[in-house]
């Protein structure tokens, strides 16, 4: 755990102030110097180049997930296996753009208007989808080679900055929209190009034919993690906004403008766990390959007590500092109705953490196929789940929708690893980390409410720290919690 637990904090540290200056930008920043249209215009590209982006990895992201440690070898530069990965990133760019040149017309006419009027749409989304391509096709490959920081600060945290300098100098009067705009299109596609340079300057094998005429012969193989890859990239992709969809068809815009502010501060709480699953990947790979049965259950336990605890004491932070946020923010009137929201996408959030690495660990073995059939079901569990819970409770509904669908896949997930493989992420000390955060929450919900609000969050957040840490540190259920916990002590103490 001793590589997981050095780059997850790295990682973390840059999502964390990432998500920060992302809700400076979205929430903030934009209502208040852009108008509607222009924000269309940057959400429609955005969006639009993600999921064709994460269709048209092609299965890549699983391809090597599944197959790159058969092919490790620093020695020899991989076998070439990024040779593989840059011609079927090539294939899916080529498809990509094409499918979106023959559906270009439709897309703009029905999803935004702005875009049809501006000159330079086609080029500018062709780039971005194709730098957002290359993104996600070369950070896995680095990844594997359990490098996860450079990806983690390009994209969650570099993007964030570069735009909100396009947001200032637009304020400033120095650029106008288009100025916003194509910054916009160079902090999305920055993360992809930073990547690709850096395995140009390693002097990795690229376009190797040589190498190909070697994994031709597993093109079975391939072709079958390619189509389980693609199938599953769309359903994670789309798990992501169905509730956002439904509620602007159900209810109103401006009830899924508030739905998603919400969300965002639930999803806070797995910021962390995002990180530590990108970093736990390639140490589950190796242990699959070397027949670590041991290695994998211990990972699998350990990530599901530290994820718990990071993001649960988030969770807390967040809960009982949210009203004084919100007044702060004079958000409060508009927000009040919708704390709820919170707490389920949290919950589910904290379900997820609980269970572990369980959806890393299927990925990597024989098993992956299993992993497409969960995430589709996620997407079905998720639409039906609002259908029902959206009309009787609003977009709280929708927040307790994702809560049931995330019970119900992890179930399954944990019933299928513990079923073949006697695999597990509960232990004694996940019962008490559970029980920790659980006595701190009925604890605090004593605490009165302050009518100063900087004061409010002052007061929370110190007892919360104090409290939660301080039990998980007596209790010594995580060491390298407590090993964290030393050296933050020892590096105050030291200043």
């Amino acid at each position: 755990m001793g590589i997981i637990q050095k780059q997850a904090i790295k990682s973390t540290f840059f999502s964390y102030a990432g998500t920060i200056f992302g809700f400076l930008n979205a929430s903030i920043l934009m209502p208040k110097i852009l108008l509607s249209s222009d924000i269309g215009l940057l959400t429609f590209v955005n969006s639009t180049t993600k999921i064709m982006a994460a269709i048209f990895t092609l299965g890549v992201p699983l391809i090597t997930q599944n197959l790159f440690t058969r092919y490790k070898n620093p020695n020899n530069k991989n076998n070439g296996f990024l040779s593989l990965i840059i011609w079927i990133t090539l294939l899916g760019a080529i498809l990509g753009s094409l499918l979106f040149f023959l559906l270009k017309d439709q897309l703009i006419s029905s999803e935004n208007n702005a875009a049809k009027y501006y000159v330079f749409f086609s080029l500018s989304w062709v780039i971005l989808f194709v730098f957002r391509l290359l993104f996600l096709n070369l950070d896995i490959y680095l990844r594997m080679n359990q490098k996860t920081v450079l990806g983690v600060f390009l994209e969650n945290f570099l993007t964030k900055i570069i735009f909100l300098f396009g947001l200032i100098a637009y304020i400033l009067g120095i650029v106008h929209f288009d100025g916003v705009y194509w910054m916009n299109i160079l902090a999305m596609s920055f993360p992809g190009l930073i990547i690709l340079l850096y395995l140009i300057s390693r002097k990795e094998r690229f376009f190797s034919f040589k190498y190909i005429k070697r994994y031709t012969v597993r093109g079975r193989e391939i072709g079958n993690l390619a189509l389980f890859g693609m199938i599953g990239g769309i359903g994670s992709t789309f798990v992501t906004d169905i509730d956002k969809y439904m509620i602007s068809n159900s209810i109103n815009l401006s009830a899924t403008g508030i739905y998603s502010v919400m969300m965002l501060f639930g999803m806070f709480t797995s910021i962390s766990s995002i990180n530590l699953k990108r970093i736990a990947t390639p140490v589950v790979a190796d242990s699959w390959k070397n027949k670590d049965m041991k290695n994998i259950d211990t990972i699998y336990k350990k990530s599901a007590v530290t994820q718990f605890l990071i993001g649960f004491y988030i969770f807390l932070g967040i809960w009982f500092c949210i009203d004084y946020v919100m007044q702060l923010l004079h958000f409060e009137v508009l927000y009040s109705y919708a704390k709820n929201v919170i707490l389920f996408i949290a919950l589910g959030q904290i379900i997820e953490l609980a269970t572990g690495v369980n959806a890393e660990i299927i990925a990597t073995s024989k098993s992956y196929k299993w992993n497409t059939f969960f995430y589709l079901s996620l997407v079905g569990i998720v639409y039906t789940s609002n259908l029902i819970f959206i009309p009787i409770y609003g977009i709280e509904g929708a927040a307790l929708a994702t809560a049931v669908s995330f019970l119900i896949v992890n179930v399954a997930r944990y019933f299928l690893l513990k079923i073949k493989y006697n695999l597990s992420p509960f232990s004694k000390e996940l019962g008490i980390a559970i029980l920790i955060g659980l006595f701190v929450f009925a604890l605090l919900s004593f605490i009165p409410v302050f009518q100063n609000g900087i004061l409010g969050i002052l007061l929370n957040g110190i007892l919360v720290t104090v409290i939660f840490w301080g039990l998980t540190y007596v209790t010594k259920i995580s060491l390298e919690v407590n090993g964290l916990i030393i050296k933050m002590s020892k590096f105050l103490n030291s200043k």
